[in-house]
């Protein structure tokens, strides 16, 4: 892609970047290092051509929430505070559809890339949101932190020099 100065490189992260459950910590946290890398990469690579773009699915009908149930060890101590009944029932009732989903990102993403010429920008966002759940996660994280910025804002702006 370099030496073409040009590509188009999509990665696939979560809404669960932006928010998580009690038990989602370490899938949620391994999407938002990879949002935070794509963003990261946008800028790096922009000069070079090179568009990045994280998308950020919301549930889909893949194996990920059967997987609940191989559990090898279950921590007791967790049982309170993990809902793992409701992970399991929703496994097959997710709303999204991956074959779907696919042609979403393939017609339109690098669909709408292509029509542009190619050109890194030309996507207009770090960040797509797929699938018709996933907005509705990614506002509440962001609502939450939005929460923390003005609720902490007077105290925390106090460490200025």
């Amino acid at each position: 892609m370099r030496a073409r100065r040009s590509g188009l490189i999509m990665h696939i992260s979560s809404s669960g970047a932006h928010n998580t459950i009690a038990g989602g910590a370490a899938y949620s946290s391994t999407k938002a290092a990879i949002s935070m890398l794509s963003l990261g990469q946008r800028f790096e690579l922009a000069p070079l051509n090179i568009e990045v773009v994280t998308i950020e699915p919301g549930y889909f009908r893949t194996s990920l929430l059967a997987q609940l149930g191989e559990e090898k060890a279950r921590i007791v101590d967790y049982d309170a505070s993990v809902n793992r009944e409701l992970l399991k029932n929703a496994n097959g009732n997710q709303s999204g559809d991956p074959e779907k989903g696919s042609e979403v990102l393939v017609k339109e993403v690098v669909g709408k890339w292509a029509k542009s010429g190619c050109k890194a920008g030309s996507l207009g966002t770090a960040r797509i949101p797929l699938g018709s759940d996933a907005g509705f996660w990614i506002k509440q994280g962001l609502m939450e932190t939005l929460k923390s910025v003005d609720e902490w804002h007077e105290v925390v702006s106090k460490t200025d020099i």
